[in-house]
């Protein structure tokens, strides 16, 4: 699905890359991402998924959406609140994958 498609409804603060952009499949958990994919890096009780973002990248994240901005090569999309994205982003209708822990 085409980035800009995933991010229609849903409100973001930035996005640094084109949007021009396939998602091939959607992951919560670096440990899950794929080729092409996108990594939500969500912050919980016990860790920050932004810590991860590195890791989902070399796992071959293109998309990364986060609440702040990282030094990283991939697609960045910064979203004000990560947990309304995550649930507007779930809500598209998508052709892919989706992983989440």
């Amino acid at each position: 699905m085409q980035l800009k498609t995933l991010l229609s409804a849903t409100a973001v603060r930035q996005i640094i890359g084109t949007l021009d952009r396939t998602v091939e499949n959607i992951a919560y958990d670096s440990r899950r991402v794929q080729r092409n994919g996108m990594f939500v890096a969500l912050r919980g009780e016990k860790s920050d998924g932004h810590e991860f973002i590195g890791q989902a990248i070399e796992k071959g994240a293109s998309v990364i959406v986060a609440e702040r901005e990282e030094q990283n090569p991939a697609q960045l999309v910064l979203s004000p609140r990560i947990r309304a994205p995550r649930s507007l982003i779930l809500q598209q209708p998508f052709t892919g994958t989706r992983s989440a822990n």
